[in-house]
């Protein structure tokens, strides 16, 4: 049986959507376990999976898996200059409404 967080994240696509679910698991289990270190890292590893879920939400299409950007800071700001389009896409998905 899924879990509620792969429930709600269902309209990413696996390849995406597990190692996000996966390193926040992580994330978590080291944070309750107090290595900063590791914490960090990981909180590293889930910005470089997000901004690939966002570019291809915003491009239309997903990459099989995640990857980090060459430019972190460039490729972030290529995603703000997605601009409205993309606060539009993502008011109208319902991903905003979740409970």
């Amino acid at each position: 049986m899924a879990s509620a967080l792969d429930q709600a994240l269902q309209p990413i696509p696996d390849g995406l959507r597990k190692p996000l679910i996966s390193n926040f698991e992580e994330l978590l289990s080291e944070y309750r376990a107090g290595d900063w270190e590791k914490v960090g890292l990981k909180a590293g590893k889930i910005c470089e999976i997000v901004y690939t879920i966002l570019k291809g939400y915003t491009s239309g299409s997903y990459a099989s898996a995640p990857s980090k950007p060459s430019n972190m800071v460039s490729a972030c700001t290529a995603l703000e200059n997605a601009g409205s389009q993309f606060i539009r896409r993502v008011e109208g998905s319902g991903l905003l409404e979740l409970t």
